[in-house]
């Protein structure tokens, strides 16, 4: 963050970078100790992905990053002829973040290297990309064969599935229903009730139901003349 806000923030950047490869690239050649090697492999990567936005802005940044390249490369390179797993695997995996930063970054663009499939090729990009795009794929496919055309394959995204549209019939069928219909269908029509009012008929209350009930049924007329010729 302190280069990245000085002035002289790409200058210090570059020189320490410089320095830091010089040193490792003397211990990777030199018989060193596997195990410093493999402890010290991750230093370079860790500082140039840290300043990455500061060494941009040097002018020859493309050289710098071949140079971190080239080191990665040894470590790999290495741990294959030791037979040291751990240094080779530990190589690779710095390889491929400093490799996927820099595509997302979008500094960086996959160019099919020398005596590669082609695959590594990505449509749409740049029409004249810059000299060390082609230089970082073809130092790549030098010392590990194959690893760009498979870091390609599983880093390339993959394009999401094409939506197929509605059928014709299902859009024809619902055009066709009015807008009353459909609403009807998404909240149910309610049944009619047993005991709906029918029209002209007036509603009963329940106190008039009551008082019904509690009255006795009128007397026919042939009752009352029964009743009537018992009295006189």
């Amino acid at each position: 963050l302190l280069l990245e806000a000085s002035v002289q923030g790409p200058y210090w950047a570059r020189l320490v970078l410089e320095k830091l490869v010089t040193m490792l690239t003397s211990s990777v050649k030199n018989p060193t100790s596997a195990l410093v090697v493999r402890d010290s492999a991750p230093l370079v990567s860790k500082f140039f992905l840290q300043n990455l936005h500061t060494l941009q802005r040097q002018e020859h940044f493309g050289q710098l990053w071949l140079m971190v390249l080239r080191l990665i490369v040894l470590f790999a390179k290495r741990g294959h002829d030791e037979r040291n797993n751990d240094l080779a695997e530990l190589a690779l995996e710095e390889l491929k973040l400093l490799l996927r930063v820099l595509l997302s970054e979008r500094v960086l663009g996959f160019i099919a290297g020398k005596g590669g499939s082609g695959a590594a090729q990505t449509a749409g990009e740049t029409a004249n990309p810059p000299v060390w795009w082609q230089m970082t794929w073809d130092c790549i496919e030098v010392f590990l064969p194959g690893f760009g055309d498979n870091f390609s394959k599983a880093e390339r995204p993959r394009e999401s599935p094409r939506q197929v549209p509605p059928s014709d019939a299902n859009t024809g069928s619902e055009a066709n229903v009015s807008p009353g219909a459909a609403l009807e269908g998404k909240t149910g029509s309610a049944a009619p009730a047993a005991d709906a009012e029918q029209p002209g008929q007036a509603a009963v209350s329940p106190q008039d139901a009551d008082a019904d009930a509690a009255s006795p049924p009128p007397a026919s007329a042939e009752s009352v003349q029964v009743q009537g010729e018992a009295y006189s």
